[in-house]
C-alpha cells in the first residue's frame, strides 16, 4: 500500500487548510483538530506468523495515520487502552513500542471503564469519555486551563460579567475517532470511523478522516 497517492475524490490543497490563525490552545498548543486515536485493530492489527498470529504496531498502517497528520495538521487524542495514566507515561509507552507520532500526542483520554451503583457493576462507552475531554479541554477549555478564563469571558455594555463564551464544533474545532469498538455516542457518529478490527485502518478511511478533519473550522 503507498501512501503517497493522491487522495481520491478530494482536492487536497483546497481541504488541508493550516491551524495558523486559530487561537484555540490545548495547553500551549495551538490546534483545532483532533484525533482520537484507538492503537489495537486501528493501527494494530495481528501480524501473520508461521506459529500463529501476533499482534503489534502495522507499518503501513503508520503510514496511512501519517498520511492524516500531514494532511491536516491534527493532533493526537489516545484513547486506546495503550494510555497509561499520565501524559507523559502515555508518550514515554508509545515511543517504547515504536510509534513514530508521539510528538503529535497532546492528550489522553479518562479512565472511566465503569462505576458501581448499588453494587451493580456499569460499563461507561468510550464515547462518553472522549465527550468528557473535548468537553474540559476545547469546548470549555477554561475548566482544564484556568489561565484561559479572561479570554472566554463576555461582558454586558455595562462592562459586568455576562457569561463564558464556547468553543463550537465545526466553526472553532472538529475531530475524528478512529477504533474498532461501537460504544460511541449518537451525536458522534458524524465523525467516527468504524475500522474493522483485523484489517484495521484502511486507505479509503484515511480520506474520509481527512475530509472530516478538514471541514471550514479555524
Amino acid at each position: 500500500m503507498h501512501c503517497k497517492n493522491i487522495v481520491k475524490k478530494m482536492n487536497i490543497n483546497n481541504l488541508a487548510k493550516e491551524n495558523s490563525n486559530s487561537d484555540l490552545h490545548i495547553g500551549n498548543v495551538k490546534c483545532s483538530r483532533f484525533i482520537f486515536l484507538d492503537i489495537d485493530g486501528v493501527i494494530a492489527v495481528p501480524n501473520k506468523l508461521e506459529d500463529g498470529c501476533e499482534w503489534g504496531l502495522n507499518p503501513e498502517k503508520q503510514d496511512l495515520l501519517g498520511m492524516i497528520l500531514e494532511k491536516t495538521n491534527a493532533k493526537i487524542v489516545l484513547s486506546s487502552s495503550w494510555r497509561k495514566h499520565t501524559l507523559e507515561d502515555t508518550v514515554k509507552y508509545m515511543e517504547k513500542e515504536g510509534f513514530r507520532f508521539c510528538d503529535k500526542i497532546i492528550g489522553i483520554t479518562i479512565r472511566a471503564y465503569h462505576y458501581v451503583e448499588k453494587g451493580i457493576h456499569l460499563s461507561i462507552p468510550r464515547g462518553v469519555e472522549i465527550k468528557q475531554w473535548l468537553d474540559t479541554n476545547v469546548i470549555c477549555p477554561w475548566c482544564a486551563y484556568p489561565e484561559q478564563k479572561e479570554k472566554y469571558q463576555i461582558f454586558d455594555k455595562d462592562g459586568s460579567f455576562k457569561k463564558m463564551r464556547s468553543n463550537r464544533l465545526e466553526t472553532d474545532f472538529t475531530y475524528v475517532i478512529l477504533d474498532d469498538d461501537s460504544d460511541m455516542l449518537y451525536d458522534q457518529s458524524k465523525y467516527f470511523i468504524h475500522c474493522d478490527s483485523m484489517e484495521g485502518l484502511t486507505l479509503e478511511q484515511a480520506n474520509k478522516a481527512i475530509e472530516i478533519l478538514c471541514c471550514d473550522c479555524k
